[in-house]
């Protein structure tokens, strides 16, 4: 049987032969009419197809949720904002929107009892203007102003120092949660005047084997601060990075305590300043000065009390 004769299709020519259907046939039947071309549909190729997802959300002061990744935030979009939570409490809320800037920037989830004490510490904090009153319990970290992000950056260090003057517990969990004794995260007024007093702080780094050590302590806002002069491999300071649980002894007392490692340039500052303070002596100066420079500053370690001290 001859072979069928090659047919020369060319795509969106028009066919000559209207009496009957272009065919083809073989030994191995009829292949069926031709039809006329489709056009090509828009499509993805498939890899890009694989590939091909939602773009991801901007999210307001990312930095923020950097700083305080250590504490496994979570987040929940909130009237367009996005509410920042630690364990049961909220703690901020996120904030930049093109319309009605003025409230953009960091909110404090605070009450008004705690603004006189937080304005010593952030000098821009003011109520929030959509809330719609003149004094607001949530207060907010503008967006504008000159010190923001080193504003929102201390706010942060408060934050995992577990401070008790940021963060709320939501309204329906907020009863059982007042019935749940809170762990004290404040030295008293005894043991910060005996820390003000003596030169040396003893303090055992970590849960292990490390030996007690002797070192400079300083105080600042109530808040307690060391930092490492040598910075060893080996020593306190690497140990607290690796287990930040640790002890110190305030005259025969011992204080179980959290190192929480201090980001903030202000409080950094406001450290440098009080060593140089406390430690004023001739043979004790050169040693102050040590400990604002980069190398000390970088090692700047708040320490809080996991035990009540009253």
């Amino acid at each position: 049987m001859p072979r069928p004769p090659l047919m020369d299709i060319r795509l969106g020519s028009k066919l000559t032969h209207h009496s009957h259907k272009l065919t083809t046939r073989s030994s191995y039947g009829i292949i069926s009419a031709m039809s006329k071309p489709r056009r090509s549909s828009t499509s993805l190729p498939l890899d890009d197809a694989i590939f091909a997802t939602k773009p991801r959300k901007v999210v307001p002061h990312e930095f923020v949720l950097d700083a305080i990744a250590t504490l496994s935030p979570r987040t929940r979009p909130m009237f367009g904002c996005l509410a920042v939570y630690v364990k049961d409490k909220i703690v901020l809320v996120l904030r930049d929107k093109r319309d009605g800037t003025a409230d953009n920037g960091v909110w404090l989830a605070t009450t008004t009892e705690h603004h006189e004490s937080l304005r010593r510490e952030f000098p821009n904090m003011r109520s929030i203007k959509v809330l719609g009153k003149k004094i607001t319990g949530w207060q907010v970290l503008p967006a504008d102003a000159p010190d923001f992000e080193e504003a929102a950056l201390y706010a942060c260090d408060l934050i995992v120092a577990e401070d008790p003057r940021i963060g709320k517990v939501p309204g329906a969990r907020r009863t059982s949660a007042l019935r749940t004794k809170k762990t004290l995260t404040t030295f008293s007024n005894e043991i910060l005047t005996d820390l003000r007093e003596v030169k040396g702080l003893r303090i055992q780094a970590g849960s292990g084997q490390h030996r007690f050590i002797r070192i400079w302590v300083v105080i600042v806002n109530d808040r307690v601060f060391v930092r490492s002069w040598s910075v060893k491999p080996n020593g306190w300071y690497r140990t607290f990075l690796k287990d930040p649980r640790g002890t110190i002894q305030v005259k025969d007392r011992k204080i179980t305590v959290h190192a929480t490692r201090i980001r903030s340039e202000r409080l950094r500052d406001a450290v440098n300043r009080a060593y140089l303070d406390k430690y004023k002596t001739a043979g004790e100066l050169k040693y102050a000065r040590d400990l604002g420079q980069a190398k000390s500053r970088a090692t700047t370690i708040e320490l809080v009390p996991l035990s009540p001290t009253h």
